[in-house]
């Protein structure tokens, strides 16, 4: 990040790597209704489910600018999503620290999580152009 206010300078950069494995279901299923070698109707649905969670991983902070500097890291910070009241509205906000976001403005914290989990479905006409 890079802030230049009323003539000031500023810079941050934040560093987090985590890596987690998971387990998830892949698979689907099509068909095709041929009415003749060059013309079909397909139907297919593709669905997945997978999540992944307690991201946790070592990180690095390096800044500065016309009135601080910072150069710091940790070997323990976790991904975490929260509820943030600002100005009589709610963000959702990622964050990454040690330990669950707390405040008067913050609610339902809780880790983050990755969800991967979706369904598609498709129709369509299948035209061949070539020969037979």
């Amino acid at each position: 990040m890079d802030v230049r206010l009323l003539g000031y300078s500023s810079y941050d950069a934040y560093g987090f790597t985590a890596q987690k494995g998971g387990l998830g279901f892949q698979g689907g299923l099509s068909l095709e209704f041929a009415f003749s070698p060059r013309l079909a109707f397909v139907m297919s649905i593709l669905g997945r489910f997978a999540s992944i969670d307690e991201f946790r991983g070592p990180w690095t902070e390096k800044g500065g600018g016309d009135f601080w500097e910072i150069n710091d890291s940790g070997p323990d910070h976790s991904a975490w999503y929260y509820d943030w009241q600002a100005g009589g509205k709610t963000y959702g906000q990622l964050a990454f620290q040690s330990e669950q976001p707390a405040g008067a403005a913050v609610s339902n914290p809780r880790r983050a999580k990755l969800g991967l989990t979706g369904f598609a479905a498709t129709i369509g006409l299948k035209i061949g152009l070539n020969r037979i």
